[in-house]
């Protein structure tokens, strides 16, 4: 089913965007904006191999970068993860919490070894 007949109904004109299909879809984005879309763990691999794998420690800044490209209401954790896992920080709401999970990004180091079991 096309997208202006399931939101406009039968009688709209199917196929084309017009300013009544645009103004819906504008509606059902706004609508959808208001809950949070998504909980993500950060796993971050912290284990000794890293001094070698990643040595200008990329993952941590695509870990910031991915706050930075999150929307207002997502929830983030960060786990620190080598011998053991750790938990750096619980899910937290972007974007009052952006600070405190960087911190606990920052607190990824590369030592230990990879528990993969």
């Amino acid at each position: 089913m096309d997208f202006q007949t399931k939101y406009l109904g039968p009688e709209s004109n199917s196929g084309r965007v017009d300013s009544t299909t645009r103004s819906e879809l504008n509606r059902i984005l706004a609508e959808a904006r208001k809950t949070p879309r998504v909980d993500v763990a950060l796993i971050i691999d912290s284990s000794g191999s890293m001094t070698s794998n990643d040595p200008d420690n990329a993952r941590l800044d695509a870990a910031r970068a991915y706050l930075t490209g999150s929307f207002v209401g997502d929830y983030v954790g960060v786990v620190d993860f080598d011998s053991t896992a750790r938990l750096a920080s619980e899910l937290l709401e972007l974007p009052d919490n952006k600070d405190n999970l960087i911190s606990a990004i920052e607190t990824i180091d590369s030592s230990g070894g990879t528990n993969i079991g």
